[in-house]
Parts: C-alpha cells; structure tokens; sequence
C-alpha cells in the first residue's frame, strides 16, 4: 500500500503544478530551447500555461509531456505550417488541420474565421482541445499518439505496433526535462 502511493503522488507532480512556475518553464523552453521568444507576448505565455494546466488535469496527463506534443507538432513556432497529403493544411503552435478549421471556429468564437487566426498561439492552444476532447478515450501514451492520428493509437494498443510519434515525443519530453532541470 505505500508503494502505491508513494507512486501515486510521484506521478501528480507535474499535474498539481502553480500556473506562475508553468509559465516561467514554458517561457524557458521557447526562449532558450526553441529559441522563439520572440514570437510571444508575456500575456500570451501565461494564458497557454494556463491552459495547458488545465488539460493536463482534465487528461491526467504531464504537462511537460504537453510541452513536448508542441515541440514535436511546431517546435514552438507558432507560423509553423504543414501541407498533408490530402491537400489540407496543419496550421499553427497546435497544427489545427484545415479541414476542421471552419466548424471548430462556429464553436469556439461563434463567428466563421479565416486560417490566418490560427497563428494566434491562445487560439491555437484552444482549438487542440477539441482533439484532446477526441482522444480523450486513450490513456498514457496513447492520448499523445491519438492527437496525431487516431488510428495509429488503435493500432498501438492492440497490436506490437510502436509508433515513430511516441519515439520523438519521448526525444522532446528528455530535452525539456534536461532544460529544465539547469
């Protein structure tokens, strides 16, 4: 039984985190990680951290985990795009896909929007929600794999399939968890 929950409070940590120190490590990690701190306001940094503590509650899952699903989606760029194969367009700090871009903007602000307002970091965080929401039924590892496409996650848990996105979500995970701890 203390095992259990030595192992339990271990694994809250990061989730119990004060939004301030969040928002210092994420403003760390785009200045000297990524190296696109120009790319923020301050305002924008704290609102990101905040939401980003709420999904890792909502989730249960690690915020510094959340922080390497952006790195591995935009490396923290926030212009960043991404033509697919079938023509649509991953846009933004959360690369939303064009394709859902028109009904998610009737949800979330109540008006129709142009791509362009995806470069907007709080936005985009915002609209990932929306694919958090949908993978919400994948637990650990999965949810990450699902947020990239959800079949691959199917696939992982049902079969010996592992998923080149969970090697580079473990390859950004290390490098902000090294940056972190300097």
């Amino acid at each position: 039984m203390k095992r259990f929950l030595i192992i339990f409070f271990l694994s809250t940590i990061p989730l119990i985190a004060n939004t301030d120190s969040i928002s210092g490590k994420l403003q760390k990690i785009i200045c000297q990680t990524y190296h696109n701190c120009d790319q923020y306001t301050d305002e924008q940094i704290l609102e990101i951290s905040k939401l980003l503590d709420k999904a890792s509650m909502i989730y249960q899952v690690s915020i510094y985990k959340l922080f390497a699903l952006i790195a591995i989606e935009s490396g923290f760029d926030r212009y960043h795009s991404y033509k697919n194969t079938n023509g649509s367009v991953d846009i933004g700090l959360m690369q939303s896909n064009s394709d859902h871009i028109p009904e998610r903007c009737k949800k979330l602000l109540n008006r129709n929007c142009d791509y362009s307002e995806l470069i907007d970091p709080v936005i985009s965080v915002k609209f990932a929600f929306y694919r958090f929401n949908e993978c919400a039924k994948y637990k650990n590892d999965a949810f990450f794999v699902c947020y990239n496409n959800e079949y691959l996650a199917y696939k992982y848990l049902t079969t010996d399939y592992y998923p080149e996105y969970l090697t580079k979500l473990y390859v950004e995970y290390n490098v902000i968890v090294k940056e972190l701890l300097k």
